[in-house]
């Protein structure tokens, strides 16, 4: 995230028990500050103090003034029923002010115009709840409104709108959705796109979104993992879709599926810029890799307004790199996320955030060679050829082998081998794609609790941070 004068970083930190592992139970966010080279100026972890309950990093949001909002899933209560934490932060690190709610996770936290912070925040029930808070923490309002009428409903990113209002990607049961909330968190409008098979060779629309960005006039820019490419998808200032265009930058995905993804985007006057991962990092018994990893890089892609491509970048860091967020400096782009230097090794070592700055050359869009200046920091603590748009009359159909009809980041055929079901990208329903159980975590996908300890992979993932493959590893 790009402040007045630096950068501010988050993640999710483990304290160091006696035997030198990382002490999950104890998890905190943890936050630094930067200046505008990547030197540290301070950092800190929250909630400061002792915590009876871990809290994992989710969001990171920031205010005019400089003021950072955290967001995190932890649990309360006896019965440790899923919650999220909410804190502000002063610009010197202080907490202001912190809170829990229920809920299951805080998917991003936006600044409205007026300065009103939102906790963009997942419910257990499977909506989408907007928490709105004053300066002291207060509730300004609160609203959870259906945006489809019985149907799962979760949000990924979100933007604050010109108008005041915010702007929210994610899934509606089986779909893609956008929906444009006003400045009180009232549902305005919403548009779904079919997460199912593809009619035509110009229909890429991500299988999942991740991310979305407004331009200057009004219209949404959004990206998300898409088979093997970095998708690029632009609507109008209503959400009705105008164009989409992929890209890739480094090598093709392998049998698997696996390539690049979207993580992020930002749009400005004139063009676009995105951050996409390829590879990035997997989990412990990944079979096609005698470490369990796939060394991940750090792709960046800018953009004229028409999606034509002007610059690309491949960044190749220590270990497997994760690329989280997008900022747009005045002479390129900064991107944060997380590496292991050691995977296929117990959780903990190795891991750290990277901050990584690039400097945008000026090239010919024809042969977008990447030779950009580029200052790294990296931090000790866990966080985790353009295709143009075919006619409309073209109707070839996606070839079976690399057909993802729920858009997971899994085949259908490679689903077909793992017992998944091709067309749900949740197949156990535990809050945790196919791809992410498969290839990041290590679970089982069509097993809710991998490990048969009680606890589902998503609560020991996002909740306690214990080993959803180990029974022994509980909370």
């Amino acid at each position: 995230m790009k402040t007045a004068d630096g950068f501010a970083l988050a993640g999710s930190l483990g304290s160091v028990a006696g035997d030198g592992a990382n002490d999950w139970d104890s998890e905190r966010i943890w936050l630094a500050k930067t200046d505008a080279t990547g030197t540290r100026l301070w950092e800190d972890a929250y909630p400061v103090g002792d915590s009876s309950d871990p809290v994992r990093f989710t969001a990171l949001g920031k205010s005019p003034d400089g003021e950072f909002y955290l967001g995190g899933a932890t649990t309360r209560g006896t019965d440790d029923q899923d919650a999220v934490y909410l804190a502000k932060v002063a610009p010197d690190g202080k907490t202001v002010w912190e809170k829990v709610l229920a809920g299951t996770d805080v998917s991003d936290i936006v600044v409205l115009e007026d300065g009103t912070p939102v906790f963009v925040i997942d419910t257990e029930e499977s909506r989408i709840r907007l928490h709105a808070t004053t300066d002291d923490g207060s509730t300004k309002w609160d609203r959870s409104e259906d945006v489809i009428e019985d149907e799962r409903e979760s949000a990924s990113d979100a933007v604050a709108t010109a108008d005041g209002g915010l702007a929210v990607v994610g899934g509606n049961g089986g779909d893609r959705l956008l929906v444009k909330y006003d400045s009180t968190g009232h549902v305005v409008w919403s548009q779904t796109w079919d997460r199912g098979v593809r009619e035509s060779a110009d229909d890429v629309l991500p299988g999942y979104l991740r991310s979305v960005a407004q331009a200057p006039d009004g219209s949404y820019a959004m990206t998300g993992v898409e088979l093997g490419d970095i998708p690029l998808v632009v609507t109008d200032a209503s959400g009705e879709k105008q164009w989409q265009k992929t890209y890739q930058v480094a090598a093709e995905g392998d049998e698997h599926g696996r390539g690049e993804t979207g993580e992020d985007l930002t749009a400005f006057d004139g063009g676009y810029g995105l951050l996409g991962a390829n590879g990035g990092l997997e989990s412990n018994d990944n079979e096609d890799d005698e470490d369990g990893s796939v060394d991940g890089n750090v792709q960046f892609v800018e953009t004229d307004a028409s999606g034509n491509v002007q610059w690309t970048y491949s960044y190749d860091g220590e270990g497997s790199m994760a690329p989280e967020s997008l900022v747009k400096t005045e002479d390129g782009y900064a991107a944060v996320g997380g590496f292991d230097t050691t995977p296929g090794v117990d959780r903990g070592e190795g891991l750290g955030a990277f901050l990584v700055k690039v400097t945008v050359e000026t090239v010919d869009a024809d042969d977008p060679t990447e030779t950009p200046d580029e200052t790294t920091t990296e931090e000790p603590t866990e966080t985790p050829d353009e295709t143009t748009e075919s006619p409309e009359e073209t109707t070839t159909e996606e070839p079976a082998q690399s057909r993802d009809s729920d858009g997971d980041g899994l085949t259908d055929s490679r689903e077909e081998e793992l017992g998944t079901d091709p067309h749900d990208p949740d197949t156990d329903g535990d809050k945790l794609s196919d791809e992410k159980e498969r290839q990041k975590y290590g679970t089982d996908p069509t097993e809710a609790d991998t490990d048969g300890d009680g606890v589902n992979d998503c609560r020991e993932v996002n909740v306690y941070g214990t080993d959803p493959t180990d029974a022994n590893d509980t909370p």
